[in-house]
């Protein structure tokens, strides 16, 4: 039998039984090869990562000389949904809070967990923070290089306290899912982040310094009421507050370690929150008054002036 090839067109001479011969002829197909691929539809384009993270919540974190507080507002799907969750323990001195997709948010927060884990089984110690979010930022940052995955659509904020080494206190840290990540005093990630921001970087002298944690979970309370439409409020279903640090003036579960707080653990630092908008509220409505008059004298003494 002799096989040739002619363009797209492939011939064999076959003998029949009789003895004579006949040429058939059949296409060739287009199935792909190991020696020469020929590649498919190209992939759609990636999920842009950071417009999803605008879409989606925004935790509000601070720290002072001696803790760091992580600040979320929790929304749900609709009034007969329940709230999802947006901050995670990782470790006794370390947790996250998520803007973004809530399944990547988990899917890191499992990661960052067995990390945790290993390092403390075979070095019977907490592993460094900064570390940690070198490997997480890497783990983000490998999904934009390969074609058959998509980016994380989440963005992290981790804090956690040091209490060892050169770096010893607490540590902020913001992920992007680009792979990026920045160590910040305060900071905000999410949806209407920016009037959060406005808020930290109006009081940024106060974070840093010997800020108690009440005071810093107020500072993120008012950062996180600057976000919010027309209408709303802060209350204690929607909003999630966590904090470690230094441990021994009961906060952060007495001992330092990271602890969150929800519904009636929070409702106390969302009255005070507002009972200061309300006084800061009558003070100013009163000093406005007495600026109207002020104002009212000045109007009839220059009519007195006139008048002369």
């Amino acid at each position: 039998m002799r096989r040739r090839r002619h363009g797209e067109l492939r011939e064999s001479l076959v003998r029949s039984s009789d003895g004579r011969a006949h040429r058939r002829r059949r296409r060739r197909s287009n199935r792909t090869s190991l020696r020469n691929p020929r590649p498919s539809t190209p992939p759609p384009p990636h999920p842009p990562g950071f417009s999803l993270l605008q879409k989606k919540n925004h935790p509000q974190p601070t720290q002072s000389k001696t803790h760091a507080v992580l600040a979320t507002l929790k929304r749900a799907q609709s009034e007969m949904a329940s709230h999802q969750r947006k901050v995670f323990k990782v470790d006794d001195h370390l947790g996250v809070a998520i803007a973004g997709l809530t399944a990547d948010g988990r899917g890191l927060t499992r990661y960052l967990r067995n990390e945790c884990a290993s390092h403390r089984f075979v070095y019977e110690s907490a592993v460094p923070i900064g570390r940690l979010v070198r490997q997480v930022a890497d783990r983000a940052q490998a999904c934009t290089q390969r074609s058959w995955k998509r980016p994380y659509g989440v963005g992290l904020l981790l804090a956690g306290y040091e209490r060892s080494g050169s770096a010893a206190g607490p540590r902020l840290y913001s992920t992007c899912p680009s792979g990026n990540y920045y160590e910040y005093r305060a900071t905000a990630i999410g949806a209407r982040s920016q009037a959060a921001r406005t808020y930290l970087e109006r009081h940024a002298d106060a974070f840093g310094s010997d800020l108690s944690a009440e005071e810093l979970v107020k500072h993120g309370l008012r950062a996180l009421a600057a976000t919010l439409g027309d209408g709303a409020e802060l209350t204690k279903a929607n909003v999630t507050v966590a904090l470690v640090g230094a441990g021994g003036d009961g906060a952060g579960g007495g001992d330092g370690s990271f602890t969150v707080l929800e519904d009636d653990d929070v409702e106390p630092y969302v009255a005070l929150v507002k009972q200061e908008e309300d006084e800061g509220g009558a003070a100013a409505a009163a000093a406005g008054g007495g600026e109207g008059a002020a104002g009212g004298g000045g109007d009839e003494a220059g009519g007195g002036a006139m008048e002369t």
